[in-house]
């Protein structure tokens, strides 16, 4: 191949410019929102079985209840399959007492009514997470017992089950996918822009016997630094949020390793894709159809 078309190879590579800079930006709080994804699929749901599981219930018992039978009652509590292993708890007045004025909000003469100590007898327990959704049969089977007063738990939305945080799902996977289609969009419309102002260049490569292969070469690997720089790009703010809200410590080093390494990936492959699929699209177009565009 003659040197002056061999120079000329230089600038088919797409230049810098405000629609680079727009395609760079989504394409970067793309691949940033599937790290989200990524971390929160691969970690909220057992983030969230421990958080299900450390709500704790309150079984009151009678001031009158027999020793026997509350001892009879814990061992059957026990051996339900729907008590969290080892969180059963047998709490009498004298302990609560205890606990709560180690709280320091509360002091004792707040408490005792006439010098007496009136807290209940408790059981407390927690609730294995899949079964959360049937609690308060649970809840009211044991309510049915004679010397238990009432059954106490904090009211939270992680109660409910998991039907919110399907929602929530649904929710970010539809973001997601317009920002792909935004992203798509916008690589596509400047690699256009690019192969409209380098058309007088491709046409003489053309001539002096350039194959396409060549043609698509400077194209894709500008698509493949960009891919790469914007995987790092949205590796980095990710990170940097994840130390800002504090999730830092929930979190491995292999784990955000390899979320990073699947960010460069993930940049990588919708760039160089997206490139190659345009590339083949449009250099495949008649000289007439450029010249319409340019138009």
């Amino acid at each position: 191949m003659p040197l002056a078309a061999a120079k000329k190879e230089q600038n088919l590579y797409p230049q810098k410019g405000r629609h680079n800079s727009y395609a760079f930006l989504a394409l970067s709080l793309l691949l940033y929102l599937l790290g989200g994804l990524l971390l929160l699929s691969t970690y909220g749901q057992s983030s969230l079985k421990q958080l299900r599981e450390s709500i704790p219930f309150y079984i009151e018992l009678a001031d009158g209840a027999n020793e026997a039978e509350v001892f009879r009652f814990q061992k059957e509590l026990a051996s339900q399959d729907y008590i969290k292993e080892g969180s059963l708890q047998y709490i009498s007045k004298e302990e609560a007492l205890e606990e709560m004025l180690a709280d320091g909000d509360l002091k004792e003469e707040d408490i005792l009514v006439l010098g007496e100590n009136l807290l209940p007898n408790a059981i407390s327990f927690q609730m294995k997470s899949e079964a959360l959704g049937q609690y308060a049969e649970q809840l009211e089977a044991l309510e049915k017992e004679e010397f238990v007063v009432e059954v106490s738990y904090a009211q939270t939305p992680l109660l409910g089950g998991e039907d919110w945080l399907s929602r929530l799902s649904w929710l970010s996977s539809i973001f997601v996918l317009f920002f792909v289609l935004l992203a798509l969009t916008l690589l596509r419309h400047h690699l256009r822009l690019q192969l409209l102002s380098n058309r007088e260049q491709i046409e003489l490569l053309q001539i002096v016997g350039a194959n396409p292969d060549f043609l698509r070469r400077p194209f894709l690997q500008k698509s493949i630094y960009n891919g790469l720089y914007c995987g790092a790009l949205a590796s980095l703010a990710l990170l940097l949020s994840i130390l800002a809200l504090g999730f830092w410590p929930y979190l491995s080093f292999g784990a955000l390793l390899s979320n990073s390494l699947l960010l460069l990936a993930f940049g990588l492959g919708i760039s160089w894709l997206s490139s190659w699929y345009s590339l083949k699209k449009y250099m495949a177009q008649p000289l007439s159809f450029w010249r319409q565009e340019q138009k």
